[in-house]
């Protein structure tokens, strides 16, 4: 089925083209356990306009394809243009 949209969006580009006007900016959370077909959707709608958080040491949907590398290496494919490290989390004992 994801495959299916992501070809109709590199297929229409009038298509695309209202979906990311529709949708100015994509926030993904949990990023750490998109698989590369759901990458690839999301950079179909959201283009430049993209804001994801992630926490490398939180994958848990291997079983479906999530892997660590897809968030390591799409940062290759993305335009990184902030990058922040949550060392504290506040309301628990988890310091770093």
């Amino acid at each position: 089925m994801i495959h299916g949209a992501v070809n109709l969006f590199r297929t229409n580009p009038t298509l695309k083209s209202s979906y990311r006007s529709r949708f100015r900016y994509v926030l993904v959370d949990e990023f750490q356990d998109t698989n590369y077909a759901q990458l690839e959707l999301i950079k179909e709608i959201a283009g430049d306009n993209l804001c994801v958080v992630a926490d490398d040491d939180q994958t848990i949907y291997r079983f479906r394809g999530a892997y660590l590398t897809i968030s390591v290496t799409s940062r290759n494919g993305l335009q990184l243009t902030l990058k922040l490290f949550l060392n504290r989390i506040i309301g628990t004992q988890r310091l770093s």
